[in-house]
């Protein structure tokens, strides 16, 4: 009885678990058949003719249903012709489809990422993310170039798309629970990235995305279904978006960066837009400062200067921020205001920004390209605007009054009053661009010192610092030489850059402050004299060979010698010196000692003797001798009465002089 019971149990076990046993081969057509290769996850389909009609047709779910979440591949061989409607689903990432398949039933492979078929069977799309696609990674791409995401193919989590795609494709990152791919945590968008498609990253699981600037097309709903979603960080340009769609399925804040602040807002009115930065107070303006290194104007403080120069960059622990737009209200109802200097570099400002304000005058800089409605109050009165009315575009000029003077640059008139011809208030054209001025830089002469450029704009001579401001070489201009300098407008009335070539000439030798030191007499050497020649400018004392050079003529024997010097570099001109060289030998005698310090020579009627210890004995052809002298000091000059030839002698040195 006890065996009995015994084999019962165990043919009934046998039965569970050959019930709970997972198939994984067997028919699937009249003539096919499938196999599943657990290893590989490959589902494979072989034989010929017609897979049998399963999901809604009469042979129900396909047999490889309960397998079908681990299948990653499928193949079918060549000789199947049909394949059933509904067959294949889930997290399949790649089915090959044979030339032989000429018909496919709806949903046939639906939710599989790529297909590799190159056919031309009739039928449904197969729902497949991608046809004849390249599959690497986790990802499944339109071709071998991976510029466009189909399809994510991963387990989910922190996901990157690669650097180089430009497009994530429709759907390209969704997430359901049929298609079994990963969940995404998070996802980086490199700045290759210019289209994000239609529901992109619908249904995971991400807390915030960053569009990165390049983006030029955004699909509806991209990250609709993320119910931890926070925050979308826009770093693209609105204006080349053709429409802002709304990104999510709920209220989110959409982070921006500071010049497309009122962009946005205008684009798409129903979301939240924020600036994507932090407050910042500086001189009672409060600014909002973004990681790009740029910021907002947003408010103000009651430290704020009636007349307000707003800075073009501010400085935060070493940070520099570049100012580029003005936000909605910033200034509104502020009761200290009378004058404001917006910096180039701003490109846009807000609506009612001064408004209600006891703001009376504004410069508004060339680089503002958008300005809204309502900007200035009543009392306004004076508008300098450097703009191009080609390009800056006012969304209500109606409500600048009668009173108020609207100044444009000189020639600009006819597009003002084409583009604005309804207005109340008055164009006057009376700004100039400096490159377009009559900017003359005379040339100054050197002086030593670091010289400041005249500008003249044709017979008016402008004040640095109240016309323009000047940027000069490093070093400052002393030097002779041409140098090139940047002028940039300051008051209202002259505007933008351009640079001007400044000379500063070469001082004449001959100029007055200039000395040149007299050159006493020289003595015969044989060889050319050379003297030494001291030149001052004031109290400098110029250097031969860096601010002149000497050239000297007939200066080896007796006689007037000339002294050439020009000017270098710094100093220009020549300046003609002489001086005289005394007493030159007319013939000598052989017995000359060499060694002897003693010097004999004989000029106009006089013998000159130099360094004589002995008696000086002069004797005529005759044997006769005219003069015995001693020796009285270093040179002595001894008068002869008549021309002739004279033999001189003392001590050892003897020497014949022909006067």
């Amino acid at each position: 009885m006890i065996k009995k019971i015994f084999l019962l149990f165990a043919v009934a076990m046998l039965v569970i678990s050959t019930a709970f046993a997972q198939t994984t081969s067997g028919t699937c057509g009249d003539n096919a058949t499938w196999e599943y290769n657990e290893s590989s996850h490959t589902l494979t389909i072989s034989g010929t003719g017609r897979m049998y009609d399963y999901y809604e047709g009469e042979y129900g779910y396909p047999p490889w249903k309960d397998i079908m979440g681990d299948v990653e591949y499928i193949v079918i061989n060549d000789g199947i012709t049909h394949i059933s409607a509904g067959a294949f689903w889930r997290q399949v990432k790649n089915a090959i489809i044979p030339r032989s398949v000429t018909s496919i039933g709806e949903n046939a492979f639906f939710d599989v990422a790529n297909i590799e078929y190159y056919g031309n069977a009739e039928g449904s799309p197969w729902a497949a993310f991608c046809r004849n696609g390249y599959i690497e990674g986790d990802f499944v791409y339109s071709d071998n170039t991976k510029k466009e995401i189909r399809r994510y193919i991963g387990k989910g989590g922190d996901v990157a798309i690669p650097d180089g795609v430009t497009s994530i494709g429709n759907g390209a990152c969704e997430y359901t629970r049929r298609c079994h791919y990963g969940k995404l945590t998070s996802i980086t968008i490199p700045e290759s990235v210019t289209t994000i498609d239609y529901m992109a990253f619908i249904g995971n699981d991400i807390k915030s995305v960053t569009i990165p600037k390049n983006v030029t097309s955004i699909g509806l709903e991209i990250c609709s279904y993320n119910e931890n979603l926070e925050s979308i960080y826009l770093n693209n340009d609105p204006t080349k978006l053709e429409y802002v769609p709304d990104m999510c399925d709920r209220k989110i804040r959409y982070f921006v960066l500071p010049e497309y602040l009122d962009i946005w807002m205008e684009k798409n009115s129903k979301l939240t837009f924020t600036l994507n930065g932090e407050e910042y107070e500086q001189d009672g303006v409060i600014y909002n400062l973004c990681d790009n290194g740029t910021a907002a104007v947003i408010g103000y403080t009651s430290d704020l200067a009636a007349e307000l120069i707003i800075p073009a960059t501010i400085t935060k622990d070493g940070t520099d921020y570049s100012i580029v737009t003005i936000c909605n209200s910033s200034f509104a109802d502020c009761k200290i205001l009378t004058s404001v200097v917006i910096p180039e570099g701003v490109k846009s400002i807000g609506s009612n920004v001064f408004d209600y304000s006891t703001l009376t005058s504004a410069v508004i800089p060339g680089s503002v390209t958008s300005i809204g409605s309502h900007v200035f109050g009543v009392t306004f009165r004076e508008l300098y605007c450097y703009a191009d009315p080609d390009i800056i575009n006012f969304h209500d000029m109606r409500y600048l009054s009668e009173s108020t003077k609207f100044h444009i640059f000189i020639g600009d008139l006819d597009k003002w009053k084409e583009k604005y011809n309804n207005v109340k208030f008055t164009f006057v054209d009376d700004i100039k661009r400096l490159s377009d001025c009559s900017i003359t830089i005379p040339a100054q002469p050197y002086t030593g010192k670091a010289l400041m450029p005249v500008v003249n704009d044709g017979d008016k001579t402008l004040v640095e610092g109240e016309d323009y401001t000047i940027t000069l070489p490093e070093g400052g201009c002393i030097d002779a030489g041409e140098y090139t300098v940047t002028l940039k407008g300051k008051n209202s009335l002259y505007y933008k850059s351009a640079e001007k070539a400044f000379v500063i000439t070469p001082k004449a030798l001959t100029s007055d402050g200039i000395s040149v030191s007299e050159i006493s007499s020289q003595t015969y050497t044989g060889s050319a004299i050379e003297p030494a020649i001291t030149i001052t400018d004031g109290n400098k004392t110029l250097a031969e060979g860096t601010d002149y050079t000497v050239e000297y003529a007939d200066n080896i024997n007796a006689g007037t010698a000339k002294v050439l010097i020009t000017g270098k570099a710094n100093y220009s001109g020549t300046i003609e010196k002489t001086f005289t060289i005394i007493g030159s030998p007319k013939t000598a005698t052989d017995d000359i000692t060499i060694n002897s310090t003693v010097k004999i020579w004989g000029f106009e009627k006089t013998i000159f003797v130099e360094n004589a210890t002995k008696e000086i004995r002069i004797v005529d052809m005759s044997g006769r001798v005219i003069k015995a002298i001693k020796p009285d000091n270093n040179r002595m000059e001894i008068p002869i009465s008549k021309s002739g030839i004279f033999i001189v002698k003392t001590g050892v040195k003897t020497l014949k002089v022909s006067l």
